[in-house]
């Protein structure tokens, strides 16, 4: 299972890197200038905006390794709903902890209820979207099985 970890984390790495990425594009174009922004606060903690991307780089290759190597998880024998809330808190604390010390999130109490909504939010619409997709698969590869049966 520690080798199963370990490849997932090496994938893991460099989506969340890539995700980060198209994030980092998507929000520069719509600033209208097309300059890429550094929170002004984590430019003050890294004390300057090489280091505050870097931390920002390598923060978003820990979230996705995080979630990677989380999904061994779906691997295991337990039921769907056990394998989802316990994916669901392995996941949860390392991002909230992340998007805290980066300060995607306001640090509030607001701030934090609200990404904690929208981290639910999220979870569940992507959690239903695998979910249909895979149930398609299946029922596909039935219909398939049952085809060759049949001749």
């Amino acid at each position: 299972m520690a080798k199963n970890i370990l490849k997932r984390c090496l994938l893991g790495a460099p989506t969340g890197l890539m995700i980060f990425t198209f994030i980092a594009l998507f929000f520069a174009h719509l600033s209208g200038d097309g300059e890429l922004r550094v929170g002004y606060y984590l430019v003050r903690v890294y004390g300057s905006e090489v280091n505050a991307l870097t931390a920002l780089v390598l923060s978003s290759m820990a979230i996705g390794m995080v979630w990677s190597a989380a999904s061994v998880i779906f691997d295991t024998d337990r039921n769907l709903l056990a394998q989802t809330v316990l994916h669901a808190l392995c996941c949860v604390g390392p991002s909230l902890a992340i998007a805290w010390g980066m300060f995607w999130i306001p640090h509030t109490t607001d701030g934090l209820v609200q990404y904690t909504a929208i981290f639910a939010v999220l979870y569940v619409l992507i959690w239903c979207i695998q979910y249909l997709s895979i149930r398609r698969r299946v029922r596909q590869f039935n219909a398939k099985l049952e085809e060759l049966e049949d001749n």
